[in-house]
């Protein structure tokens, strides 16, 4: 298309974008019209998620355009750099889609984006370049009888893009190319962020490749359909898709005990099956699940039973893994949940590995913990006595400083360390939380009390 220098506008004293037209086409113009359209467009589109065109013409035998300057880098760089994370992609395609529609709002489809034409910036936003082959749906010269001449022009140019991220309308019907190319070719560069690779002819799942939530299969595959009309028909449509998943994802944090010294691989499957419990997606759960769940119970039968238990419990406000273990190709988890409807209950989740290597929920059971709930508020209790009884010794202790009551200095941490065990038993109880903080903090007292005691010695 041309060349883009960075460069000073002395006149305001900031940096911007110069691109100009490349010197061996100065003559061609159909060029030049592509040119001076790519300006028109762009100064119809003021966004923030749209590099803003400041000014544009011919000046020495070079057409060009001033533009914002964004200091970063293109997609392209960046994938090339590294691969990114499922979070990170979720966190791009918002900018993307509201450039996209605000464009598509104007009558203007990009029909070229790809990962080259999306900068960041330093400060992680995106910004969409290029409009240069953008075709006017409405706009100037739609009642001048010389737009019928553009007009024509433009569906010639309307299969321009570039292959691998083009829709199949591109080039084989490009007369009448709409905004739906530009959620196709969306749905490929989404793809890519995703998985690292493009799409291939027999698209596969990008769930298939990597370790993501499997509602973003639906929203890629159904921007990536090849009729436009099983598409989104609006960008807008992908961007609440994708906000519902990264808000689901956020909607609590999986807590993982300690002694759990490392997270299991397959724990993201774990997890993205449960969030699809989470927003209600019940019959997705037993889509997804491993076939001996669905020969236990049909479909309908699960998606009955999990509407009336699971359903009137509401939102999960925390989720905490307790247990994990391993028998074979099999892992049973066990998590403590907090619903809005119901503040203690236990769920235990049995994965399976199956034949192709995939891990798939084999059953699911739901529980209220009211009696686990009261021990663990015993034992609560009981780890604020022994933190109660830790500091009262540790006063007799300081008291009796002088003299030689090594019995009364050795009873503390005995004290504490039952009050800290006790209190680890009986987390996530509030008392068990405090009890345990207690105990530790007389423990540091019995350790600066041996200290000073040594030394008096």
């Amino acid at each position: 298309m041309g060349v883009v220098y960075k460069a000073r506008q002395k006149s305001l004293n900031r940096l911007v974008a110069l691109k100009l037209l490349a010197p061996e086409r100065v003559r061609d113009a159909q060029f030049a019209e592509r040119f001076t359209r790519e300006a028109q467009a762009l100064a119809a589109l003021n966004h923030p998620n749209i590099v803003t065109i400041y000014d544009f013409g011919e000046a020495g035998g070079f057409y060009f355009l001033l533009m914002e300057f964004v200091d970063g880098l293109n997609l392209r760089q960046l994938l090339r750099a590294r691969k990114f994370t499922p979070e990170e992609a979720l966190a791009i395609m918002p900018g993307l889609c509201d450039a996209l529609q605000f464009a598509h709002d104007h009558g203007i489809v990009h029909r070229d984006i790809k990962p080259e034409n999306l900068l960041l910036d330093k400060a992680g936003r995106v910004k969409v370049a290029d409009f240069g082959i953008a075709k006017m749906l409405r706009g100037i010269g739609e009642n001048d009888p010389s737009s019928v001449a553009a007009s024509s022009e433009n569906s010639t140019l309307s299969a321009i893009g570039t292959p691998n991220y083009s829709a199949p309308e591109q080039i084989t019907d490009p007369q009448r190319v709409d905004s739906r190319a530009d959620i196709y070719s969306l749905g490929v560069v989404f793809y890519e962020m995703l998985t690292g690779e493009l799409p291939g002819k027999q698209i596969e799942a990008p769930s298939r490749k990597v370790h993501i939530d499997v509602r973003l299969d639906e929203v890629v595959l159904r921007a990536l359909e090849t009729n436009r009309d099983l598409r989104f028909q609006q960008v807008s449509e992908i961007k609440t898709c994708v906000e519902t998943i990264a808000e689901a994802d956020k909607s609590y944090e999986l807590e993982i005990e300690p002694r759990l010294k490392t997270k299991p691989a397959f724990l993201r499957e774990v997890e993205s099956w449960l969030v699809l419990m989470d927003a209600g997606d019940y019959a997705l759960t037993w889509d997804t699940a491993a076939k001996v769940f669905q020969k236990a119970v049909t479909r309908e039968e699960w998606t009955n039973r999990a509407q009336e238990v699971r359903k009137p419990l509401g939102k999960v406000l925390s989720r905490r893994l307790s247990l994990a273990h391993s028998l074979g190709s099999r892992f049973t988890l066990k998590f403590h949940t907090a619903f809005v409807g119901l503040k203690a209950a236990v769920e235990t989740v049995v994965f399976l590995r199956e034949n192709d290597g995939q891990w798939r929920a084999r059953s699911y059971l739901l529980r209220p913990a009211y009696a686990e709930e009261q021990l663990r508020r015993s034992l609560g209790q009981l780890a604020l006595f022994f933190s109660g009884l830790s500091g009262v010794l540790s006063v007799a202790a300081f008291y009796f400083l002088g003299n030689s009551q090594t019995d009364l200095v050795c009873s503390i941490p005995v004290t504490a360390s039952v009050g800290i065990f006790l209190g680890r038993r009986a987390r996530p109880h509030r008392f068990g939380k405090q009890g345990a903080a207690i105990a530790a903090a007389f423990f540091i007292v019995w350790l600066v009390l041996l200290v000073i005691r040594l030394y008096w010695d």
